[in-house]
């Protein structure tokens, strides 16, 4: 008969090991690209124009679909906007790709008259150049 084998204590077991550097890195570089540009929503500003890829689109929740040069528009324009948050839910990084997924609300009037919208969105990233760019955002409205 076989003697089974002690596992020594400092063995980690599959779910305790740390993930490699580059996917922690790449975690980071994502989430730093996606707090950048939608603080820039947020602020009114134009997110910084290294964030979107040329070939950016957005889908709105009514279907439509916007280029890079039209969503960064609808950026500058948006009167009436009032209190924005976009918690963040998760990220899966597969190589050079990555999707990014959450919650985008905002509010709008005053606390007792106001009206509270909330959107699911989902970014998706390439890695272009050693840079985290987003190539797509698709927006669907909640409540």
């Amino acid at each position: 008969m076989e003697q089974a084998t002690a596992i020594p204590d400092s063995t980690p077991w599959p779910s305790e090991k740390p993930k490699p550097a580059p996917v922690i890195e790449g975690r980071r570089a994502i989430l730093k690209t996606t707090i950048d540009w939608m603080t820039a929503f947020i602020d009114g500003k134009v997110g910084p124009e290294h964030v979107f890829s040329r070939d950016y689109r957005l889908t709105t929740p009514d279907g439509r679909t916007l280029t890079r040069d039209e969503a960064v528009a609808s950026l500058i324009d948006r009167q009436g906007l009032g209190e924005v948050s976009f918690p963040f839910e998760s990220m899966l990084i597969h190589g050079d790709a990555a999707i990014v997924r959450g919650r985008l609300i905002i509010k709008t009037g005053t606390p007792s008259t106001g009206k509270t919208t909330t959107y699911a969105y989902t970014n998706g990233y390439f890695k272009d150049h050693g840079v985290w760019r987003v190539v797509t955002t698709h927006l669907s409205l909640l409540k």
